[in-house]
């Protein structure tokens, strides 16, 4: 008796490469590497990466749907421009966020006694891994965060390694205690110090030019 092996369900080549594209492309618009609000030149980028502008199009496209590209009535896009009530709103947002997280935490910790606080200590503040990587607000936390990446450029990274070495002992010493006032306090602290770091960054910037790459 012969037996068929199952067809796997593989994303054609194309997509593989559409992927790949629009994670490049999204990590040089944290770096600020393009201008924002000016359009980007896809012939420039197409031989850049050396690939078909099909392809370059549909990862384009992806970013457009995150809303870190607008797309233009002519089919191009331009980068995603950020003004200062912007940041202020998305921390806002993401402050939200991670004080929901926080009373989640406390009831799971005291749903589930000798569990440690690793929720809090693996990212003292909000990173992808940490409290906004959890729970029903996981997708609007990172797309929110990505667009605070984008907004601020390569100066995001340093500020959250920061904020979060900063209370990074006394936090994770609260959380295997579950003592959650403290967390609270502690993540208040820090996220008022992020604050004004990500905002002074947003100034910084508004002042210094970008040139564009292709």
């Amino acid at each position: 008796m012969t037996t068929t092996a199952p067809i796997k369900n593989v994303p054609p080549r194309h997509y593989l490469l559409c992927d790949a594209l629009a994670d490049s492309i999204r990590e040089r618009l944290f770096r600020h590497e393009f201008a924002p609000r000016l359009p980007l030149d896809k012939a420039a980028l197409t031989a850049h990466y050396g690939t078909e502008r099909q392809t370059l199009t549909a990862a384009l496209a992806r970013l457009a749907r995150e809303h870190l590209l607008t797309a233009q009535a002519d089919g191009g896009y331009c980068v995603a421009g950020y003004e200062r009530a912007d940041i202020e709103d998305i921390l806002a947002l993401l402050e939200c966020i991670r004080f929901s997280m926080l009373r989640r935490h406390a009831s799971w910790t005291d749903a589930a006694p000798g569990v440690a606080g690793e929720t809090v200590s693996a990212s003292p503040y909000w990173g992808p891994a940490g409290l906004l990587a959890r729970g029903p607000f996981a997708v609007a936390a990172r797309n929110l965060y990505e667009h605070l990446r984008s907004g601020i450029g390569a100066e995001f990274a340093a500020i959250e390694a920061r904020c979060a070495q900063a209370c990074a002992d006394d936090l994770a010493r609260a959380a295997a205690h579950g003592e959650h006032e403290r967390i609270g306090g502690l993540c208040a602290k820090s996220a008022g110090q992020f604050r004004q770091l990500i905002l002074a960054a947003f100034d910084d910037a508004e002042t210094c030019p970008i040139i564009p790459s292709a």
